[in-house]
């Protein structure tokens, strides 16, 4: 058990998990475009249905997103 690292999902965050999984496993084989559309998609769930937390990993994963695809600018966003 690591209290420390325990986060409540709900069933709407069980998909985006999904979601962002897919997009990381995207971004892992070097496919950073789809990554990019895959995190945004569960980025606009995960602003309403979720919690802080939730949004900044997939925020903290977006920024690598962008710099793969040479955004630096976006990537600070």
């Amino acid at each position: 058990d690591f209290p420390g690292l325990y986060v409540k999902f709900e069933i709407g965050q069980y998909a985006t998990s999904c979601v962002v999984n897919l997009g990381n496993a995207n971004g892992d084989l070097g496919d950073a475009a789809k990554q990019k559309e895959l995190l945004e998609r569960a980025l606009r769930i995960e602003e309403t249905e979720t919690g802080p937390t939730i949004v900044a990993i997939t925020l903290a994963s977006l920024g690598i997103a962008h710099g793969d695809l040479g955004e630096a600018m976006k990537k600070t966003e």
